[in-house]
């Protein structure tokens, strides 16, 4: 199997998802620019997808697909069809526990994640979004389920596609005068996305795959008993890498008016990055990373590849970054509402986050070389001692108001990650025999000629001074497309050639 070809092919999607994302971003941006409103959604959205996260990434990504991996292995497809709908009928119950439960303590949870918050108004408007999009958690986790089983089954089409659904409602919704250009469409642009997305998952598992998702409540069975105490540690794990998030929506508010909505804006630009590279080589190289868990040396083969490509092409992503955050945010958010005071201040933010983009991209990489052999504690472990040291940096950071608390969220990164490949090598559970100075060299020589060549390119081309979205975001894709072609074509002269990419399993 071709891993670039599956990698190329995820990516382009995700490219795509994101490209939706940030029409949608645009359009939000224009019509609620950055203020206490923009605020109070992105604060109760970002507490429920703590939850989200925790039960998607954690779980399901952590948890389910090497269990499913090895139980489809050891058993009959009759009895990993049965397994799966227990899996269900577990997840059912959890979510609905989990959804009642913050239900009834949505204020003390609001209030504790927003103690800066002094305007009554503010805190009841949080509490109501936060209420609206309680049932996007079972949503959101019966999504992660369903794209665990297409991971398993090698199936990465509809998964990778129908989060666009999700991106074209919002816009939809945006664009509507239904709601007067209420807030609370954000919110249920979000659930009605997400039931679509989960209903065309559920029929195409059942039509291509053959599996009926229909729940089993069975809490005595072995495995669902085996599976649920292993998700303690998982959620326990998971909380404890989310606690930074947690942290600073408690730090961000009490932060000015704005400062959490440029914040947002800044992260959905790094996700950009993150997620066509970090999730795209983490999602696709876990199954087979947990198939090679016992074969050191096919099992390093497959890291040194993520892990090589993670870094080639995440370097070039960090310098158009630092070069052209200015021009990226005025291209997809200076208009209507959003003023340049708002530009200047999100701009801030993205050069404080950009600082940890290559770590991130490897860390998620690094993080499925361990889930691949089922070990969350080690981690845990180390997420804790970079939160406690990261934390302590946050404290002192705290004085640069939005822009610290994207630097802390960088320095976090870093540190994680060199915990996580220091303990790799230092267990011999990833022995690497590439050369990872030659490949410093080539790519420090090409990123140099990226940087002259963006430097020279943004004294000519202006997008300041054009109101009109298509010509700024052409300049922009002009930029990018130059300095992205100047690096690879400086690669291929320092022999780097194509088929240095290509993995076969």
């Amino acid at each position: 199997m071709d891993l670039l070809k599956k990698l190329m092919f995820i990516s382009s999607v995700t490219v795509i998802v994101k490209i939706f994302g940030f029409v949608k971003d645009i359009i939000l941006a224009n019509c609620f620019g950055a203020n206490n409103l923009t605020d109070c959604f992105f604060n109760s959205f970002k507490i429920i997808n703590l939850f989200r996260k925790v039960l998607a990434e954690g779980i399901f990504y952590q948890l389910l697909v090497p269990t499913l991996i090895e139980h489809k292995k050891n058993n009959s497809i009759n009895n990993t069809n049965i397994f799966i709908k227990k899996i269900v009928g577990f997840l059912i119950l959890l979510t609905l526990f989990i959804i009642i439960t913050c239900f009834i303590l949505s204020k003390h949870i609001v209030s504790f994640m927003n103690p800066g918050y002094r305007s009554i108004y503010k805190i009841n408007k949080t509490i109501e979004l936060f209420i609206i999009l309680l049932p996007y958690i079972f949503i959101s986790s019966f999504v992660s389920l369903t794209t665990s089983i297409f991971n398993v089954y090698n199936s990465f089409i509809i998964s990778s596609l129908t989060p666009i659904i999700i991106n074209i409602l919002s816009i939809l919704f945006v664009l509507t005068e239904f709601f007067n250009k209420s807030i609370i469409i954000l919110p249920l642009s979000l659930l009605i996305g997400g039931i679509i997305q989960l209903i065309i998952h559920i029929i195409y598992i059942k039509k291509k795959i053959n599996i009926n998702l229909y729940p089993i409540i069975d809490l005595k069975d072995n495995n669902i008993v085996k599976f649920y105490k292993s998700t303690k540690s998982v959620i326990f794990h998971s909380f404890i890498n989310q606690s930074s998030i947690i942290l600073n929506t408690i730090l961000s508010s009490f932060l000015g008016s704005g400062s959490v909505s440029w914040i947002y804006y800044s992260d959905k630009i790094m996700e950009f990055n993150s997620g066509i590279l970090g999730v795209s080589l983490s999602t696709m190289i876990l199954p087979i990373l947990s198939k090679n868990y016992n074969n050191i040396k096919e099992y390093s083969n497959v890291l040194d590849w993520g892990i090589k490509l993670g870094i080639i092409f995440s370097v070039p992503l960090l310098i158009l970054i630092l070069i052209l955050s200015k021009h990226i945010i005025m291209s997809l958010f200076y208009y209507g509402n959003f003023s340049y005071f708002d530009v200047e201040m999100t701009k801030n933010s993205l050069i404080s986050y950009s600082i940890g983009l290559i770590s991130i991209v490897l860390s998620k990489i690094l993080i499925s070389a361990f889930n691949a052999r089922k070990d969350s504690i080690t981690p845990l472990k180390l997420s804790i001692v970079t939160i406690a040291i990261s934390q302590l940096i946050n404290l002192l950071l705290i004085s640069f108001k939005h822009i610290g608390l994207s630097l802390s969220i960088s320095i976090n990164s870093i540190l994680y990650f060199l915990f996580l490949i220091i303990y790799l090598v230092k267990k011999k559970i990833y022995i690497t025999n590439y050369n990872w100075l030659d490949l410093a060299k080539k790519i420090l020589i090409s990123s140099f000629c990226m940087i002259v060549i963006l430097l020279f390119l943004i004294k000519y081309i202006y997008i300041y001074y054009y109101d009109n979205c298509f010509i700024r975001i052409f300049k922009l894709l002009f930029l990018i497309i130059s300095g992205l072609s100047t690096y690879l074509i400086s690669l291929y002269l320092n022999d780097i050639k194509p088929n240095d990419f290509i993995f076969y399993q």
